[in-house]
């Protein structure tokens, strides 16, 4: 009877290891920034991309960065020209184009791929505003959050023309917390909320078509993986809307931004960027 029991236990344990592997997954290929020629002032803290072509903002140092081969293209910096970013604080590639969001001026300058300024769209003119993130959708529209007002707005394609997208002041329990928001292919818009670690989902009306709970510690990202609403927290946890979670094996380093292009999922850390492929997750 003892004999049977520990094989029962066994069974057991080895079935939680079994579970636990299929849930953890490696890295396809890593991108070390000490075996870069990468200026000694460039720390990225954004990473977006466009047909595999990786794109890094230094919000610290005003700089923008392309990925070329083992060296980077900078663009940016202090100063007053129209090349330089005054207060950056988040990062879309559309297609050819890099959109910046600039806190400070309430504005988004526009970049071509090799990084040569191309346009202003300022949202301050009439009105100061101060937006700390941003999302774009399949017809261009920027969707862009002011905190002061506590207001997601909406633009009509490339253009200086806005309107309120969603006053996120009128539910308290969702009030002066929008932590990230994302738009997927079929221009649904997620909010991510850290005050009640919460994520709603919306059309592209504005109407909410459903809320989950996020169970994950310290969510920091909402994103869709094939198909999937998901959240990933600073260690490398991601959890979908069905609550499934998987774990990303990233050397125990601390995520700070990540970005997902068809089936490339980029992970950026201070030291390195993981690359991940998605067709994998959540499969049984």
């Amino acid at each position: 009877m003892l004999l049977k029991k520990n094989k029962y236990n066994l069974l057991v344990l080895f079935s939680f290891f079994q579970i636990s592997f299929s849930q953890s997954y490696l890295p396809n290929s890593q991108i070390n920034f000490d075996e870069l020629n990468i200026p000694s002032k460039l720390i990225p803290d954004l990473i977006s991309s466009s047909n595999g072509q990786l794109i890094l903002l230094d919000k610290q140092n005003h700089r923008l960065a392309r990925i070329l081969n083992d060296s980077l293209l900078i663009a940016g910096g202090f100063g007053s020209s129209k090349y330089s970013l005054f207060d950056p604080v988040d990062l879309i590639v559309d297609q050819l184009d890099i959109f910046i969001l600039d806190q400070s001026t309430g504005r988004i300058s526009r970049f071509d791929s090799k990084l040569n300024f191309i346009q202003f769209f300022d949202y301050s003119i009439n009105y100061p505003r101060y937006p700390t993130l941003f999302s774009i959708d399949s017809r261009r529209n920027f969707y862009f959050y002011s905190p002061d007002e506590d207001i997601v707005y909406t633009t009509q394609s490339l253009s200086d023309k806005i309107s309120n997208f969603s006053d996120l002041s009128l539910d308290v329990n969702t009030a002066s917390c929008l932590k990230d928001i994302s738009i997927n292919l079929k221009d649904q818009i997620a909010m991510l909320f850290s005050c009640n670690d919460e994520l709603f989902i919306f059309n592209r009306a504005g109407r909410l078509q459903r809320k989950f709970k996020i169970n994950i510690v310290d969510p920091l990202k909402v994103f869709s993986i094939n198909e999937q609403w998901s959240v990933i927290n600073s260690k490398g946890k991601i959890q979908s809307i069905d609550s499934t979670i998987i774990e990303l094996s990233i050397d125990n380093k601390v995520i700070v931004d990540i970005h997902i292009e068809k089936n490339q999922l980029y992970i950026l850390t201070k030291t390195e960027i993981h690359i991940f492929d998605t067709h994998g997750f959540y499969k049984k």
